[in-house]
C-alpha cells in the first residue's frame, strides 16, 4: 500500500491492483475473525452442555419427584411429580 504514494508514478499500483489487494486483506482477517468467533462459539455450546447436565445430574433430589428436561416439541410430557429444566442449548 506504500507504494501508492511513490514519488515515481510508474511504480505506483493501478486501482484494479489496490483492489485486488484489499480484497485478499479482508479475506484473511475476515477469515481469522470467522475463526475466533466459531471457537468462542464452539466454547459457548460446550458451557451450555455443562450447565444442562449439571441441572440434570448434579441436583438435590426433591421428595416424591426427579427433575428433568423441558420435552421436546414431539416428546410426550412428563408424568407424575416432576420439576421441568429448561435450558438455551
Amino acid at each position: 500500500m506504500k507504494n501508492c504514494w511513490h514519488k515515481f508514478a510508474d511504480v505506483r499500483p493501478d486501482f484494479k491492483t489496490c483492489v485486488d489487494y484489499l480484497k485478499g486483506y479482508m479475506r484473511k482477517c475476515a477469515g481469522e475473525l470467522l475463526a475466533h468467533v466459531d471457537n468462542e462459539l464452539y466454547l459457548e455450546l460446550e458451557k451450555q452442555y455443562e450447565l444442562e447436565e449439571w441441572l440434570m445430574t448434579d441436583r438435590p433430589k426433591f421428595q416424591g419427584g426427579t427433575f428433568i428436561r423441558k420435552p421436546k416439541n414431539n416428546e410426550e410430557p412428563p408424568t407424575g411429580p416432576c420439576l421441568i429444566v429448561e435450558s438455551s442449548a
